[in-house]
């Protein structure tokens, strides 16, 4: 009787290695976010001559739906109310203004005297760039008019000629989203500053100054009512580099991960991720393959890009395609899609596209072996001698002991 037994073997990873159009490789995965969580929480404190660390952690919360423990909440509100002056600088302010709002504290933490100062702020040709980007922010979350849009883009204006750097320009484009019809200027500056992105092995895009450089542009550009500043392909290779950076272990350095993510996620160049879920082998009696195509959270796309389709599969042994066109039927979640890879066992290289999305990676089919006998013997230990073989058919025994065959000779 023969014996059918399957193959182990270690699992293949996911490797995506073209992309005809606009695909990731990877996603923010629910391991990710935990560890991201565990972070974030690490922020929830509040030091005299620092209370605004904990804007990471709500702010981070905040953008990965998660919600805040109440005792949290209560202990961070308490404290802010406790520490928080007028006098703090500007940044500080605005991280802990915030903070309040997104934590639901009771209460207000501004006064009519921080409206002002506000207001102040951007009529000070002394401001700093970033300072003028909080003001008109927080007089936004406040709901407060901002006064003479016009004027506070004149003083834009006039400080990126003093100093334009990326990290004025992204703070001024997200003041600009503020202005209105005078926040217009921003635009003439988008070409500029994409250009200035640095392109790596063709795969990524990042600027110079790295993740918290990169997520301020990318957030102050898709704020730009109207805006739009990122091809397809450039908000690929933006998510792909954010993707690299899963790394991060400092809570300012996840939340500009996610801030970032999110802008792209939500934007109408949503990068799209086309990945396997689980081992990317199948075994020749359950062949369903199972792909994921998502946003960069791993979440549903608005719409679902149609049709999911395998374009092809070509054996890498000799390179002969052996599918075409194969639609994949819907999976048990709405992100998940099944390919029937029937196929001989082997390595297949899958083409697969969902709608103008495209991507390409490697999977194997796993088929039974048979085993018609064995050949059992044994042998001295330094191999001096050949073994004397027993051919053995399942599921016979052996009939008698082994013997190598090796007659040991002993000195006298």
């Amino acid at each position: 009787m023969h014996v059918s037994v399957k193959i182990l073997l270690a699992l293949l990873l996911l490797q995506v290695l073209t992309a005809t159009e606009a695909s990731i490789g990877g996603y923010v995965s629910p391991s990710d976010q935990k560890k991201f969580l565990h972070t974030l929480v690490k922020a929830f404190t509040i030091e005299e001559d620092d209370i605004s660390k904990s804007y990471y952690a709500a702010k981070g919360f905040t953008l990965l739906n998660e919600p805040i423990i109440k005792v949290f909440i209560l202990d961070q509100c308490a404290q802010i109310k406790k520490h928080y002056k007028p006098t703090v600088a500007l940044e500080v302010a605005f991280n802990a203004l915030n903070t309040w709002s997104l934590l639901g504290c009771e209460g207000k933490l501004h006064s009519d005297a921080t409206i002002k100062d506000l207001q102040a702020v951007l009529t000070n040709e002394k401001s700093a760039v970033a300072e003028i980007r909080y003001a008109t922010e927080l007089l936004a979350h406040f709901k407060v008019p901002i006064p003479n849009p016009a004027k506070v883009a004149q003083l834009l204006e006039s400080k990126l000629k003093e100093d334009d750097s990326l990290l004025n320009i992204g703070h001024a484009f997200h003041a600009a989203s503020f202005l209105g019809n005078a926040g217009k200027f921003a635009h003439d500056r988008i070409e500029d500053v994409v250009v200035q992105a640095d392109e790596i092995d063709s795969k990524l895009l990042q600027w110079e100054g790295g993740l918290t450089t990169t997520s301020l542009l990318i957030t102050g550009l898709l704020r730009l009512p109207g805006a739009k500043p990122f091809t397809q392909i450039q908000a690929d290779k933006l998510a792909n580099y954010l993707l690299t950076r899963k790394t991060v272990q400092t809570p300012k350095g996840v939340l500009a991960l996610l801030d970032a993510a999110r802008a792209l996620a939500t934007s109408s160049v949503s990068p799209v991720s086309v990945s396997v879920v689980g081992p990317s082998q199948v075994l020749v009696d359950a062949p369903q393959l199972r792909v994921q195509v998502s946003n960069i959270f791993g979440q549903p796309l608005k719409p679902v890009p149609e049709p999911v389709i395998a374009q092809s599969a070509t054996r890498i042994s000799d390179d002969v395609v052996v599918l075409a066109k194969q639609p994949l039927a819907p999976g048990k979640t709405p992100t998940e899609f099944v390919l029937e890879l029937r196929l001989e066992p082997g390595y297949y290289r899958i083409a697969l596209n969902a709608g103008s999305h495209s991507a390409t990676f490697t999977a194997r089919v796993l088929g039974p072996i048979k085993i018609n006998y064995l050949e059992i013997g044994l042998s001295d230990a330094d191999g001096s001698s050949a073994p004397k073989l027993t051919k053995l058919a399942h599921p016979s025994a052996l009939d008698s002991k082994l013997a190598s065959g090796f007659e040991p000779t002993f000195d006298r």
